[in-house]
């Protein structure tokens, strides 16, 4: 999947190191033969996925699940390599210039257990796809509305178990 997400992209796969690039933790977990997605909120409570700057002495990986374990409260099962790369979009754009896009490494986390986040602001919530779809777009622009869409798809099936019971990714616990 790493590789597909990156024919998508090709223009935002690392080419020298990780500079400038953030993590996410696109956490789930299965709930009566569904997924749910866990949210948290930015500071103007808007709804995203755990994510944050990498630390260059944990590296990609280890740096997005710390931030699934600071903003929600989360352990669990992380892939190995990114599912997908997105761009997330800092500022506002109807405010020139105060708009960035950063690209985000995309890891699935298999949430296994929650305990209380250490920025308790975020208010980590369970969402069924279609409610996080929902919240995901909100007072977003279309093109980061887009974003979260092929997001949310890619992680729907990356997270899907096989038939041999094996999810797309090779996840390892933590």
């Amino acid at each position: 999947m790493g590789s597909r997400a990156n024919a998508i992209r090709p223009n935002l796969a690392p080419q020298n190191g990780l500079a400038g690039y953030q993590v996410a933790a696109i956490c789930y977990r299965h709930r009566r033969a569904e997924i749910e997605f866990l949210l948290v909120q930015t500071d103007g409570g808007r709804w995203t996925f755990p994510k944050g700057q990498v630390n260059s002495e944990l590296g990609a990986r280890k740096s997005a699940h710390h931030e699934a374990l600071e903003e929600a409260g989360a352990y669990g099962l992380i892939g190995e390599r990114p599912f997908h790369t997105f761009r997330w979009c800092k500022g506002v754009f109807w405010k020139p210039k105060s708009e960035q896009e950063i690209p985000v490494l995309a890891f699935l986390l298999e949430v296994t257990h929650q305990v209380e986040p250490e920025q308790k602001f975020r208010k980590p919530t369970w969402f069924s796809p279609a409610q996080a779809r929902e919240r995901l777009c909100e007072r977003r622009e279309m093109k980061h509305k887009r974003e979260m869409n092929l997001l949310l798809e890619l992680a729907l099936l990356a997270a899907k178990p096989q038939k041999n019971g094996d999810r797309h990714l090779p996840l390892k616990l933590q």
